[in-house]
């Protein structure tokens, strides 16, 4: 039997991917929407806006500024925000691994 290497967690598994995560959900939380509201508003289902807050769905670019436009922010504050809990750490280990478990 040959010993087999574990396949490398992707990118999605990372402290920054969960930070964005959160990050995502707490902006629609903020907004004080729904998921469902929320997929009202880009005219997408409720599943697509799920997938993208759990990680199983990748935004690019472009669905992030049409996210951002209905919840009212700009991408720029997202971005801000993002980066302020980047810096200060504001995702503990815990908290990463609370939200890979919501996975």
């Amino acid at each position: 039997m040959t010993d087999r290497k574990r396949p490398e967690r992707g990118a999605i598994y990372t402290p920054e991917y969960q930070t964005f995560l959160v990050e995502l959900r707490g902006a629609r939380e903020r907004a004080g929407l729904t998921q469902a509201e929320l997929a009202q508003r880009l005219n997408r289902s409720q599943s697509f806006i799920t997938k993208a807050e759990t990680g199983d769905r990748r935004l690019d670019i472009a669905q992030l500024v049409f996210i951002c436009r209905a919840l009212g922010i700009s991408l720029p504050d997202f971005i801000d925000r993002y980066d302020a809990a980047l810096q200060h750490g504001w995702l503990s280990g815990e908290d990463i691994q609370a939200a890979a478990d919501d996975r």
